[in-house]
């Protein structure tokens, strides 16, 4: 199952080669190897900057550096791109990119080889051979060396990563995705999900092929059964569409039945309107008689007004309210009659509604007809489509199913007559797309089968010859056993004690390394005060003559404003630091001397005085003066003498020393 990152990552994986290392990676990138001649799917040469003379190139690039006793010296980086967010034909890309997270991580004078491959199937690979270089220091000397182990310490370092193999390969995928995020700017990358144990976890192309080889057989057997349940779902469709299609004729007998029943009531409410109609004229003449008899009752009532005038006036008054009457009565009739033609003309409205209905419904009942034809026709269709792609899905029919660009393409031969007519009739949609998966599944199959029995022809002629061969071997076996035995015997012997001094120089090892990193520590804080005892001793040179410039209070050193301004800023700067014990002593010791030479200076003049003063008097009192005096005088003059010289030899003396 592929990983939630697959194609958006990248990958980089180290081994450690040694010269038999190298020199099968030489034969490999030449193709000269079984391996490469079985992964070369063209002729294409490989994009190079280095060439291909792997062992030459890296007898060059060690030549002058210090190659430590190991198993390896030589480093063998695999670096795979994001195979979604990197063009694989854009080699000379892939490689500068390459080169350059590499001497990244492991210096400007690590790779000594490169290659891209373009004849195999995977197209985003870099191959780099390095062989780290860097500057070695002890304490007696700093020399170039070559290191598989030096940079990919400081990685795991930066990384917070553990400084072994495992914390190696988790820092250099950190380091590769940082990389390709931060210099690369590829939009949407990630890091590759980290190894949560230790092991190796990358797969050859051999390896990886033979899963894809399996991943395609159980792709194609389930797309025969994603075909096999695609029509057992197109013929549950079609018995779903003829379920629904009778549905669909019922609900339309039943609107039909409806509708004709609706019919029938409006058609009985209409009877029932017209005869209340004409129950309403019927009400209207009853009405008009009615009227035309007040009428005449009204004008034999006029005819006998004049008989009385009292029982005139009354009936005038009751012919009034019955004329008001009438003329209501009048109204009212001819309101029925109008409401009487409206509803007759409603009635003709709704009859020839009614009609359309009829006619629509024969309409829609046609058409039903005619769709209910053609799904049963397209379903047949279906039917023989089906079947005919059941046989081309066995190559045993000759029919030779293939995808031909977004379709298909079959034998027209070996088809039988309908099936030719279905073959050439237009296919629905999800039939196409099952029938060009169905054909892709068929060529793969047809693909694997051919490899598999090439694969299976040369299984053979290797069993062939490894029969043959095992044959001569188990003679020479037979004829050995007993010397092989205890040739092994010796060699368990001797790799038991092996692996005993191996785990006594890993300690040692281990021992020494950490002994050495003592010692550079201790090295590089010796350094560190040789260069401020070199500071130190330029400032105390610089301020040893002057010791009225400074004052020294316990362990501070005070300068005056005239010497801050006179001497150098930086000595400054250091004088206000703390000074080691010795420049503190130096400067006591040199103020402690300026002390006694001030004072000495005051007694010399003190002395110069007396002198002076006593050869003054001297000379004043020297007529006066006996011999034995005059004897006294001169001396006491020769021991001023002898003190002045001595005193002045000592000034020389101390200046020269100065």
């Amino acid at each position: 199952m592929k990983n939630e990152v697959a194609g958006v990552a990248g990958a980089a994986r180290i081994k450690n080669v040694d010269r038999a290392g190298l020199a099968r990676a030489e034969k490999h990138g030449k193709r000269l190897d079984q391996t490469g001649q079985s992964r070369a799917v063209n002729d294409e040469p490989p994009i190079t900057t280095t060439g291909l003379n792997l062992r030459a190139l890296f007898d060059r690039h060690i030549e002058g550096a210090f190659v430590p006793k190991a198993k390896s010296s030589a480093m063998h980086l695999l670096i795979q791109f994001p195979v979604d967010l990197v063009d694989g034909g854009d080699a000379d890309y892939m490689l500068h990119h390459a080169r350059a997270f590499a001497e990244r991580v492991f210096g400007d004078e690590a790779i000594f080889a490169d290659r891209v491959d373009r004849d195999e199937t995977s197209q985003r690979v870099v191959d780099l051979f390095l062989a780290p270089r860097y500057m070695k220091t002890t304490k007696r000397e700093s020399k170039p060396a070559v290191s598989t182990t030096h940079h990919l310490k400081l990685l795991a370092a930066k990384h917070g990563e553990k400084p072994l193999p495992f914390g190696y390969g988790r820092a250099l995928q950190t380091a590769l995705f940082e990389y390709m995020r931060d210099e690369m700017k590829l939009d949407g990358v990630e890091r590759g999900k980290a190894k949560v144990v230790a092991g190796q976890d990358w797969k050859s192309a051999e390896q990886q092929r033979a899963e894809e080889l399996a991943s395609l057989t159980t792709r194609a057997k389930a797309g025969i059964d994603q075909a096999e349940r695609d029509k057992a779902a197109v013929y549950a469709d079609r018995v779903e569409m003829e379920r629904q299609q009778r549905d669909r004729e019922a609900a339309f007998l039943a609107e039909q039945l409806k509708a004709a029943r609706q019919h029938d009531d409006r058609d009985r409410a209409l009877a029932e309107r017209e005869r209340q109609a004409d129950r309403r004229d019927e009400d209207n003449k009853a009405r008009d008689t009615v009227a035309e008899e007040r009428e005449r009752a009204i004008a034999a009532r006029e005819a006998n007004v004049a008989m009385a005038v009292a029982r005139a006036e009354i009936a005038w008054r009751e012919a009034e309210h019955a004329r008001i009457a009438l003329d209501a009565a009048r109204q009212t009739a001819q309101r029925n009659v109008e409401d009487s033609a409206r509803n007759r003309a409603a009635a003709r409205k709704e009859l020839a509604a009614a009609e359309v209905d009829r006619v629509r419904a024969a309409a829609e009942r046609d058409a039903n007809t005619t769709e209910r034809n053609r799904i049963e026709a397209q379903r047949k269709l279906n039917e023989v489509q089906l079947a005919l792609l059941a046989r081309g899905a066995d190559d045993a029919a000759g029919l030779e199913l293939r995808p031909l660009g977004d379709r298909f393409s079959m034998r027209k031969a070996k088809m039988r007559p309908h099936e030719q007519i279905a073959y050439e009739a237009g296919w629905s949609a999800p039939l196409m797309k099952l029938a060009r998966r169905l054909a892709d599944a068929m060529e793969q199959l047809r693909h694997h089968a051919r490899r598999l029995l090439k694969r299976e022809q040369e299984l053979n002629d290797r069993d062939a010859a490894l029969t043959a061969r095992e044959q001569d071997d188990d003679r020479d076996r037979r004829a050995r056993a007993s010397e092989h035995a205890a040739a092994l015997a010796d060699l368990d012997r001797r790799a038991r004690a092996l692996a005993i001094r191996e785990e006594a120089a890993a300690v040692r090892a281990a021992e020494a390394d950490s002994r050495i990193a003592y010692a550079e520590a201790k090295e590089a804080e010796a350094s560190r005060e040789i260069v401020r005892h070199n500071r130190w001793s330029l400032a105390v040179d610089a301020v040893i003559d002057h010791p009225d410039w400074i004052d020294v209070t316990g362990n501070t050193i005070r300068l005056d404003r005239n010497a801050a301004a006179t001497i150098d800023p930086k000595l400054v700067a250091n004088l206000q630091e703390t000074p080691p014990n010795w420049a503190i002593n130096v400067i006591l010791a040199r103020l402690d001397v300026a002390d006694r030479h001030s004072l000495a200076e005051e007694h010399e003049s003190d002395a110069a005085r007396s002198r002076q003063q006593l050869a003054e008097l001297i000379s004043r009192a020297g007529h006066v003066l006996t011999s034995d005096q005059q004897k006294v005088v001169a001396e006491v003059q020769a021991a001023v003498n002898r003190s002045t010289a001595a005193a002045q030899a000592w000034n020389a003396a101390r200046d020269a020393g100065r």
